[in-house]
């Protein structure tokens, strides 16, 4: 075969694409060259005119057939890639792309076979530096992925809320302890503010001046919130500011702690320690209070029995009734504090009876006005019969003891009334003074539940009255101005009463 013949073919596409080509014979020897097909050969000795060509190239010992169905036509072509070549005299690895045809002839039996070789090294370079880099991506992307997963599962099986928020307090992530804590099960809260949940959100701090990627903000601030069902639940929340390299503007990550039990459990033992304390207030200052009512009628018991030793039968009749008087005094006193101590004890309601609170109220005013004489004048107030499920030893006590208590430093005449509420729900025993002038300080004072501190000033009577209203689920109101009066008031709620002829 003549060169000029392989120009002819092939010398455009060798030329342009700087290949290096050998012709072989049928037999597969070398009938012809170009000067550097060698170079590719980890044998260059061996790629010589007559020589068999894959002896140079033992890629090719199993091509046989493939390379005979090309001569013969029926098979255009065979190409094997980026075949990796060591060039024992430079050391250095090259990568060739062998092309595999035959060169036109007039007859089969003419054609000859040409390798075509091309010198691939550097577009495999790039191709395995690329091919890394695939692999070295996919290896991050699975490594993410799988940080992700890891993640997720943490946040998914925290039981605190964990909310996250950018910069302007807009959700963009929850967690499932968050919905079920704020009841958001179907209802998705991305994209919404986070000041839905509470307004308190909007006054907490949302950034810091320090340049750290993550910061604490603030920590376990109790901030009353609301659930979508509209129910009040107060969480305890730290947040901490975490920023990225996607934003200039840090995101907010919020964790919460359901502490609405806890939060009511401490308010009710505070509630039950400030009870105790005033319990035993009240206890010490009964005490006192007692000691100072006790110690008058005793100190008169005894200079009077002093002066009974001294004195003539005209005046011992006078000591005599001033001991009698002290005696039903100290009596009085004792029985007192073990109504107090009873009604301390007390846990049920007293028994009731359908009673004419009219007629009864009438009736004690009567029997204390007996007991005053001309000195001061009590005036019942009439009104219409008014018939009330109510204890009536009860309603005896209390008037009793509270008008007791007003006579004491009254010098005019006391009103006494009974009177109900317009939805026929609570009935009220007023006693009015219409001179005597009680300050703010002094009322204020008076009214507190455990105050015993002036019993020895207004008498037991007070104390006890308060008692009994509370056992019956009622409530004293005292109203004082200069020049009106002084209105002392128990409120009892009734359950069913009767107004005859209105």
């Amino acid at each position: 075969m003549k060169i000029s013949v392989v120009d002819s073919l092939v010398s455009s596409i060798i030329v342009s694409r700087e290949l290096e080509y050998i012709i072989l014979d049928r037999t597969l020897h070398i009938l012809e060259s170009s000067s550097n097909s060698a170079r590719f050969s980890e044998f260059p000795e061996a790629v010589t005119i007559g020589r068999d060509v894959r002896v140079g190239f033992p890629e090719l010992c199993g091509t046989e057939d493939i390379i005979e169905s090309i001569a013969r036509g029926d098979c255009q072509n065979f190409k094997l890639q980026s075949l990796a070549k060591h060039n024992p005299k430079t050391a250095e690895i090259c990568y060739v792309d062998l092309y595999i045809g035959y060169v036109p002839a007039e007859t089969v039996s003419e054609r000859r076979i040409i390798l075509l070789l091309e010198d691939t090294t550097e577009q495999s370079s790039i191709q395995q530096k690329l091919f890394q880099k695939v692999n070295e991506s996919s290896l991050l992307e699975t490594a993410w992925s799988e940080s992700q997963a890891y993640l997720n599962k943490i946040i998914n099986s925290m039981a605190d809320a964990l909310i996250v928020t950018d910069g302007e307090g807009i959700i963009k992530k929850i967690n499932p302890a968050a919905r079920s804590m704020f009841g958001y099960g179907e209802r998705d809260p991305i994209d919404r503010p986070i000041s839905m949940l509470s307004p308190e959100f909007d006054r907490l701090p949302k950034s810091s001046q320090t340049s750290n990627s993550s910061v604490d903000l603030f920590r376990d601030i109790e901030i009353s919130c609301t659930t979508q069902a509209g129910k009040n639940i107060i969480v305890s929340f730290s947040c901490s500011q975490l920023k990225t390299e996607f934003s200039d503007v840090p995101d907010l990550v919020y964790l919460g702690k359901d502490i609405t039990k806890r939060v009511r459990s401490q308010a009710r033992l505070l509630k039950s320690l400030e009870k105790e304390k005033k319990l035993n207030e009240f206890k010490s200052n009964f005490v006192s209070a007692i000691s100072s009512e006790i110690r008058t009628p005793l100190n008169t018991l005894l200079l009077a029995s002093e002066l009974l030793k001294d004195i003539h039968r005209e005046e011992r009749d006078e000591i005599v009734k001033s001991i009698e008087v002290n005696v039903r005094r100290l009596a009085q006193i004792v029985e007192d504090v073990l109504t107090i101590a009873q009604t301390e004890m007390a846990t049920d309601s007293p028994g009731a009876d359908c009673v004419d609170v009219t007629r009864c109220c009438r009736e004690i005013v009567n029997q204390i006005q007996l007991g005053l004489g001309d000195s001061q004048r009590l005036k019942f107030v009439e009104t219409d019969p008014i018939e009330v499920s109510i204890d009536l030893k009860i309603v005896e006590y209390i008037l009793t003891n509270l008008i007791g208590n007003v006579i004491k430093y009254s010098l005019s005449n006391i009103e006494i009334s009974v009177k109900r509420d317009r939805f026929d729900r609570e009935l009220f025993l007023e006693v009015f003074d219409p001179d005597y002038y009680l300050p703010r300080e002094e009322r204020e004072n008076l009214l507190s539940a455990n105050n015993t501190s002036n019993l020895s000033g207004m008498g037991l009577e007070l104390a006890l009255v308060q008692k009994y209203v509370e056992i019956h689920g009622g409530r004293i109101e005292l109203e004082s101005q200069v020049g009106t009066g002084t209105v002392f008031r128990v409120v009892l709620p009734v359950s069913s009463y009767t107004i005859g002829d209105r």
